[in-house]
């Protein structure tokens, strides 16, 4: 959650998302609630944020996964939690 502020209007965001791990091995984002105030954002808006947030991701953890692998990404009470193993 946090606080969106366009053109002087200054509404409550909240963006839900569900992080797994893809079959080749690499950080998946799905996004599952884009609301901006009361309103559910359109599938386009979500979409959008979606492949953002993808790409932000991948290039985080992703980057550092050619002597490691993802074992498991849970996020709880706003925690990220991002486990990896070395490689065998």
């Amino acid at each position: 959650s946090g606080k969106t502020d366009q053109a002087g209007i200054t509404l409550e965001t909240q963006i839900i998302v569900t992080p797994t791990i893809g079959e080749d091995g690499l950080p998946v984002i799905t996004i599952d609630t884009v609301k901006i105030g009361p309103v559910e954002a359109p599938e386009a808006v979500r979409t959008a944020v979606g492949s953002i947030a993808q790409k932000l991701f991948t290039n985080a953890i992703g980057n550092g996964l050619t002597n490691e692998k993802l074992q498991s990404i849970t996020i709880s009470d706003g925690v990220m939690v991002v486990v990896m193993q070395p490689n065998q």
